[in-house]
């Protein structure tokens, strides 16, 4: 852990796909020669998947090999691996309807220029008021972006109601109210577990005067520190209603996402916020309506 709050994350690792999934078992001491021999045998016999054959003669469990699974394919999840809040769909359900939508949606910003360097290597989700869903879809667009295989950190900047620390089992003590406040000798960035490549930094404690240490250079400042090792930052704001926080969020991201909920947030409060937004030189990604 250095100084500045950063702690290192583990390496990206490659997929393999030359090696077979047998041979990656059977390095892991998962499975014997013989167990080979034995899941062979089996799909020879009855024409199943290697995985089918080896569940079904009892060497492996679904655990095992789904792990394993995701090793070959290099996806960077490990299935398993801990307790999956059941608002982050994108690894919880990751082929139902939520997740294929948020794929959609991943898919339109990162052809706007959302991970790239030179264009929006950082972005902020606002909403007009609470219970939008701004902090479940920043949550869930930061693990779908980091399942792209972008090293991206989530940003809880909500300091008056935080809730990235308890989505994703991460601390809740010191976090990015602590970084503002000068704090930096304590560690803030939490990998996240059994997910190579995507990290939180928690809201912290809950300051009395949270706009005014939102309006302090250090939050501007901390994109571009932050960007030396992620690809991809991504913060979640309070409500834009008469408080400014989250537009001090959004210039310091340099990019806005809205979401809006349908049948509940008014077209005057939306275009109230675009309008701010536009108007303070950030650019707006697009609106996103919740359905739910």
């Amino acid at each position: 852990m250095n100084s500045d709050g950063f702690a290192k994350l583990p390496p990206m690792v490659d997929a393999d796909p030359p090696e077979r999934l047998g041979e990656r078992l059977l390095r892991a001491g998962k499975l014997t020669p013989a167990d080979l021999s034995r899941i062979a045998e089996h799909q020879r016999q009855h024409g199943v998947r290697f995985g089918d054959a080896a569940k079904a003669l009892g060497l492996l469990d679904d655990s095992a090999l789904d792990t394993a699974l995701a090793e070959q394919f290099g996806y960077p999840w490990t299935p398993g691996s801990g307790p999956v809040d059941p608002l982050l769909y994108a690894l919880r359900q990751p082929f139902g309807e939520h997740a294929e939508a948020l794929r959609a949606l991943r898919l339109r910003l990162h052809m706007a220029g959302v991970g790239r360097p030179d264009v929006y290597p950082a972005f902020a989700v606002l909403s007009p008021q609470d219970g939008d869903g701004r902090s479940t879809l920043a949550a869930n667009l930061a693990v779908s972006f980091a399942e792209l295989g972008l090293r991206t950190l989530l940003v809880d900047a909500d300091l008056r109601r935080p809730h990235q620390h308890a989505l994703f089992g991460a601390g809740a003590g010191d976090g990015l109210s602590s970084l503002l406040a000068g704090r930096s000798d304590s560690p803030f960035i939490s990998p996240v577990p059994g997910f190579a490549g995507l990290a939180v930094l928690p809201s912290g404690p809950v300051p009395p005067n949270t706009t005014e240490l939102l309006a302090r250079p250090a939050l501007p400042a901390f994109p571009p520190q932050a960007q030396q090792q992620f690809d991809l930052v991504t913060l979640t704001t309070p409500p834009a209603g008469p408080a400014s926080d989250a537009f001090y969020a959004a210039t310091a991201a340099g990019a806005a996402l809205i979401v809006a909920r349908r049948n509940r947030t008014a077209l005057r409060d939306l275009q109230a916020l675009s309008g701010t937004l536009t108007a303070t030189g950030v650019p707006v990604l697009g609106v996103v309506f919740n359905q739910a």
